[in-house]
């Protein structure tokens, strides 16, 4: 099992490697939202997605030039792909590499516990 990870190119976590994200769009599914997110950021179709759990994100600066202390929650997805399918990164990601653990910084709060 191995994670694909992005180096990001925008804040918040610029310049580090970090998992695929974004926001849900108005109408959207927070599922439907993290398959479009991954084509989007990749190129990947998506084989299987499950929730997994959520990750808060509180680093005290906010990324978008607002004059108040950022905190953010994510929904996590846990997604397969088919191995033959080829990564190709928008401007968003500089590189991409596939690890066996995530950042240390992601810790995944699930609803059991934590991952």
């Amino acid at each position: 099992e191995e994670y694909l990870l992005i180096k990001r190119n925008n804040e918040p976590k610029k310049g580090e490697w970090w998992v695929i994200g974004g926001r849900v769009l108005k109408g959207e599914t927070a599922k439907k939202a993290a398959i479009r997110k991954i084509k989007q950021e990749t190129g990947l179709q998506v084989r299987e997605i499950e929730l997994i759990g959520f990750f808060e994100l509180v680093n005290g600066e906010n990324p978008f030039g607002l004059p108040f202390n950022y905190h953010s929650v994510s929904v996590v997805y846990i997604a397969v792909t088919d191995d033959y399918q080829q990564v190709n990164l928008d401007d968003q990601s500089s590189e991409f590499k596939f690890a066996k653990e995530l950042p240390t910084e992601f810790t995944v709060q699930t609803f059991k516990g934590v991952v």
